[in-house]
């Protein structure tokens, strides 16, 4: 079988942070969930579906943090899920309706009506409400490879001052992984690609064979490795680094130039739930009483500053597939120009996040789907998975990673600057305040070890990456900052309880029941 001239290794980064709000009817910041899942997971499966009964082979990594695993495996909020898959499809008939009159619309609107229903029919018949089983299904048939991130994607890198925090997060996702999935992962997502050292040797003492970097991570590394992003690196402890391509990076991200801007795509932002009569759009809006994203949006991008044009969902399509056929013959390109340079063809690792695909980029799963099909058609380009890549191409370079992260500036400063660092003082504290009990409790009385199990997870929460993102961009600030407060206030109430053995039970279930997550979280993980 003749090489190929090029490996991908597509990578995609499912996450999203803990929104379980099972005190309210309804919280506005569970529809993050919902959104994605009828937008991206459920097409994403779909698609995947599709590839495997035309025998289309594929390899793609999938990364999905835990946080998100136990949203969709959570009873109260899949039932929530399945009543807005209501709404919206009670709205979309309506606004079918509406608009019959109006060619161009009426188009739009049919699209979504059928949309929604096709969601309602994968999530409630095809998959039945558990779409981590579709997903262990997938990779157990070896399509697709599950790896892991930390507990509630913490951004290790400004955590690990206290070694056993970082530690913890990383422990307790693998341990819950592996509960799910029945097998550990093979593989690690490093939140925001943020990489300190030390990680690679606490996950090498995990097990884990390999983590991900953005480039400079690679291209800074020392000594530089020969074959800059296109090949990985072995880092110390025998653990494997593969680095981010920045041209196919910048094909999708570039705000000037990236695919996802063009003006034939839909925007994203033009919602109809900011546009209807209230009245109109009162029995859709219920509980919340307040306008929200609806999910129905008629207009394209559109070049120029006047009025946006109304979507045009065929050229919006064609216009993917001209796209993934330039990432295809582009990425050939590059390889091109390293022919004779390599002793193996080169590999381009293209991670993104996978809510872009659908949610952010209506016309992104069409992309994804018509490039993969492009690279099983044409086989210049093979897909890879990082296990694959490494069964065929052992031998590696040696080099020690550079501090780095795929955020703004590509180091700490999307999640440490003024707008955020205030937490990190109360963070430190509370690692260092757990890592203490949890030496002097080696055992503890069951309810002792309940509160101090809780009080573990409510420093977790506080510790997602999620929260000092909101407050540097200033989307949901005062939300993100309620979020921290809480969970340290949580925390530090908790084991305060446990120390003086007079642990509230009412407020201990109450968090029990309203974060719910990670079973076999353990306090003692703070404590060595």
């Amino acid at each position: 079988m003749m090489a190929p001239k090029a490996y991908l290794l597509l990578l995609l980064h499912a996450h999203l942070p803990f929104v379980r709000r099972p005190d309210l009817k309804a919280a506005l910041e569970e529809d993050w969930l919902f959104e994605a899942i009828t937008e991206t997971y459920l097409p994403l499966l779909d698609m995947f579906d599709r590839l495997q009964a035309d025998r289309i082979p594929f390899q793609v990594t999938l990364s999905i943090s835990p946080t998100l695993c136990e949203m969709l495996r959570d009873p109260l909020l899949m039932t929530r899920y399945k009543g807005h898959l209501e709404r919206s499809i009670a709205l979309a008939r309506q606004e079918a309706q509406r608009l019959a009159h109006d060619q161009e619309l009426a188009k739009v609107a049919g699209m979504y009506l059928e949309w929604f229903e096709k969601a309602e029919d994968l999530f409630t018949r095809r998959y039945r409400g558990d779409l981590l089983s579709a997903f262990s299904r997938l990779w157990e048939s070896g399509s697709i490879t599950l790896i892991t991130t930390s507990a509630t994607h913490a951004y290790l890198p400004l955590i690990m001052m206290n070694r056993r925090a970082a530690e913890a997060q990383i422990k307790v996702a693998l341990r819950y992984f592996e509960g799910v999935f029945g097998k550990p992962p093979e593989g690690f997502w490093l939140p925001e690609c943020g990489y300190e050292t030390g990680l690679e040797q606490m996950l090498a003492e995990e097990g884990i064979r390999y983590f991900f970097l953005d480039a400079h991570g690679l291209l800074a590394a020392s000594p530089k490795p020969p074959f800059g992003t296109m090949a990985p690196i072995s880092a110390s402890s025998g653990i494997t680094a593969f680095g981010r391509d920045l041209e196919s990076s910048r094909r999708i991200w570039n705000p000037q130039s990236g695919y996802p801007g063009h003006p034939d795509y839909r925007d994203f932002y033009r919602d109809q739930g900011y546009e209807l009569d209230m009245d109109y759009l009162r029995e859709y809006l219920e509980p919340y009483g307040h306008r929200k994203m609806t999910g129905l949006k008629y207009h394209r991008i559109t070049g120029g500053g006047g009025e946006k044009d109304i979507y045009d969902i065929q050229a919006g399509r064609a216009m993917a597939v001209d796209h993934a056929a330039d990432f295809y013959h582009s990425r050939l390109a590059q390889a091109q120009a390293a022919e004779g340079q390599m002793d193996r063809p080169p590999l381009f690792v293209a991670p993104f996040d996978a809510e872009l695909f659908g949610h952010w980029w209506h016309e992104g799963m069409v992309f994804l789907e018509e490039l993969i099909r492009k690279a099983a058609e044409l086989k210049a380009m093979e897909m890879v998975t990082a296990e694959e890549y490494l069964t065929r191409h052992p031998v590696i370079s040696h080099a020690k990673p550079a501090p780095s992260s795929w955020g703004l500036g590509g180091h700490s400063e999307m999640w440490l600057d003024d707008s955020n660092d205030w937490i990190y003082r109360h963070l430190h504290k509370a690692a260092d305040r757990m890592a203490t009990i949890a030496g002097m409790y080696p055992t503890a009385a069951p309810l002792t070890k309940r509160a101090l199990d809780q009080a573990a997870r409510e420093l977790m929460l506080a510790q997602s990456s999620d929260w000092p993102f909101m407050m540097k961009t200033g989307a949901m600030k005062g939300y993100a900052i309620r979020r921290v407060e809480d969970g340290l206030a949580n925390f530090h109430k908790l084991l305060s309880q446990a120390v003086a053995g007079a642990v509230d039970s009412p407020f201990l279930e109450g968090l029990e029941n309203a974060h719910n997550l990670f079973p076999n979280a353990d306090f003692t993980l703070f404590g060595g």
